[in-house]
């Protein structure tokens, strides 16, 4: 399992936690969902949902080749500003992502969704 927390200003990683045995295309899918969550201000899973529930906001998938669109992004928010987004890839499905993100950020006191 891994962990990319990500600067919604600068789009830049600031933390990445891998865990040993975390397969290599982790650190693509948790950086694109951080990425995701942090540019969009929302959980990836909801945007997913957002974009599967209407053919005209296919496009959405299409706009950045960074983005994610899976479950297990989530924005980070601080005093209600958005001010990043958590990213984590590896479990096996989207759903423990998620909540390994909400974890994360309710160990550090950041509001999310």
């Amino acid at each position: 399992m891994s962990a990319s927390p990500l600067s919604a200003r600068s789009g830049e990683t600031k933390v990445l936690l891998r865990a040993n045995n975390a397969r290599p295309h982790t650190v693509g899918s948790r950086t694109g969902k951080a990425f995701t969550s942090a540019s969009m201000g929302r959980d990836t899973a909801g945007l997913a949902g957002f974009i599967g529930g209407n053919f005209q906001n296919e496009g959405l998938r299409d706009l950045d080749s960074r983005l994610v669109i899976q479950a297990g992004g989530l924005p980070v928010r601080i005093g209600g500003a958005l001010v990043g987004g958590i990213g984590v890839g590896g479990a096996p499905s989207g759903d423990i992502d998620a909540t390994c993100a909400r974890a994360g950020l309710d160990e550090i006191g950041a509001g999310n969704i």
